[in-house]
């Protein structure tokens, strides 16, 4: 999937990324609806991860529990 932007990691963001493509089997690029999400992944199949590009350019990681 390509992304409408390059997004600009630093080597923390490389490290987190590939953190989470061993906890989430499934984590991927995504970019459904909002162009801030980067990647999206589920953990344990009950909560999604999502890791993000702020509005300011920052970078960080929300999740939400699947219903």
């Amino acid at each position: 999937m390509t992304l409408p932007y390059e997004p600009k990691f630093g080597t923390i963001d490389y490290e987190i990324i590939e953190m989470l493509k061993e906890l989430c089997p499934d984590f991927a690029p995504y970019n459904y609806l909002k162009k801030f999400d980067l990647y999206k992944g589920s953990l344990f199949g009950g909560t999604n991860i999502y890791f993000k590009n702020g509005t300011n350019g920052t970078k960080g990681m929300v999740t939400t529990k699947k219903i």
